[in-house]
């Protein structure tokens, strides 16, 4: 993982530990657990210190209960101060992950 970045096994977080440019790609497949209500709607958004990061989204609309979709987005961003923590939040509940991953490449020294 190199020194810019650290996580711990078990953890949502993603410490950032120096500043820069940064690439973020998730993805993952996602259902519905069974019982969950049809339309379902799922968000999944890239939130840096709890603020999202423009561009960093993905919505699906489940409109039966035996679907499996495909969430994914690949968005660059920007650190500045540090620590700073990166989650991939989803905002509702009762779906499934399947094969989740986040990968996220430090880029570079940010330009003025």
């Amino acid at each position: 993982m190199g020194t810019s970045l650290s996580h711990q096994p078990g953890s949502s977080e993603i410490v950032v530990t120096a500043p820069g440019v940064y690439h973020a790609y998730f993805h993952s497949t996602v259902s519905t657990q069974p019982g969950a209500s049809i339309p379902a709607i799922l968000t999944i958004d890239l939130a840096l210190n709890g603020e999202t990061i423009q561009g960093a989204s993905a919505t699906h609309t489940f409109v039966s209960s035996a679907e499996t979709s495909t969430l994914s987005f690949t968005v660059p961003f920007q650190v500045t101060s540090t620590p700073s923590i990166l989650q991939a939040i989803p905002y509702q509940t009762g779906f499934n992950f399947i094969n989740c991953s986040l990968t996220v490449v430090r880029l570079g020294d940010a330009t003025v």
